[in-house]
């Protein structure tokens, strides 16, 4: 079968159940407990590795990392946009070095401004448009992104990472989406050697480098139903 790796997927973290208005908003205590009872999980199937990522750079997020980190020693990644980085609700450049002194916890490029690099059309993510004007494009712009206007948030959100001192090799699609091309521009960046996706399933010695797969974790998740998906996906590694 081979190593196995769970990335499991926090976003918005939240202390009480009402402040959850977001489905992928979890509290701290659900994540925590959800962790917990995922690495009683694992150990009993085997060697199966856990990596916890933290999308989008939310401010609550802070105080997640920390105790995660300290109480179950599994790596943490932030996957940030760094042009979300410091407005009203987001980690600032200051809690992104504290953390990234931590030990297990990292940071990787989520873009610069978290739009979708790619868009759906019939179920299928459309053919990108060649060339275009290397700019970047509104948070929650809809419109198809240009060549030049992907490789804006490949190249200036790792560049911004770099300038404060963040290396990193992995980059994190925004909301998940990508096609062949996209993927080949991230190869062409130079800048990363890894990306992930938001498709669940475990990564394994075979995961294309490119295309790894992320477990989301949302807010009605239940242990029973996490642990009947992953006994599935085990029979077909």
């Amino acid at each position: 079968m081979g190593s196995l790796r769970l990335n499991l997927v926090f976003h918005e973290i939240n202390r009480f159940p009402h402040e959850n208005e977001s489905r992928f908003a979890v509290t701290e205590d659900f994540g925590l407990g959800l962790i917990k009872e995922l690495l009683v999980f694992l150990e009993s199937k085997g060697h199966i590795f856990l990596s916890i990522w933290l999308d989008d750079g939310f401010e609550s997020q802070r105080s997640f990392a920390e105790l995660a980190a300290k109480e179950f020693g599994v790596p943490i990644s932030l996957a940030i946009s760094t042009g979300l980085v410091g407005l009203p609700g987001y980690l600032s450049w200051n809690d992104l070095v504290e953390l990234g002194k931590l030990t297990g916890i990292s940071v990787c490029s989520h873009g610069v401004s978290h739009s979708a690099l790619g868009a759906y059309q019939q179920g299928t993510v459309m053919p990108i448009q060649r060339g275009g004007v290397y700019q970047n494009v509104p948070k929650r712009s809809n419109a198809l992104l240009s060549e030049e206007e992907i490789r804006y948030q490949l190249v200036e959100s790792g560049n911004t990472l770099l300038r404060y001192g963040l290396t990193t090799s992995s980059f994190v699609y925004p909301h998940g989406i990508y096609n062949n091309q996209i993927v080949e521009l991230i190869r062409e960046s130079s800048l990363y050697s890894k990306a992930y996706t938001c498709d669940p399933g475990f990564e394994t010695d075979k995961t294309c480098p490119f295309l790894i797969p992320r477990t989301v974790a949302y807010g009605n998740i239940a242990m029973v139903r996490l642990r009947a998906e992953l006994e599935t996906w085990l029979r077909f590694n």
